[in-house]
């Protein structure tokens, strides 16, 4: 009798954590999709914040300035 855990093709969901089948769509153990719609959001990193703020501020100075 072959032992399912020996072949590999396992690893555990991002969202709680249970090991489970690589190719399975969905988490049997959470009920939670592993498709990118069902992924946490991440918010952009702040670097990228920043920078957008200041072109702003340029081109609103560059823009009302006489």
């Amino acid at each position: 009798m072959s032992d399912d855990w020996d072949d590999g093709g396992y690893i555990d969901c991002p969202f709680c954590g249970k090991t489970m089948l690589e190719d399975a769509e969905y988490c049997p153990s959470c009920d939670r999709w592993l498709t990118s719609e069902g992924l946490p959001k991440q918010d952009p990193p702040l670097w990228i914040i920043i920078g957008i703020v200041l072109c702003l501020g340029i081109t609103l100075t560059w823009i009302l300035s006489p």
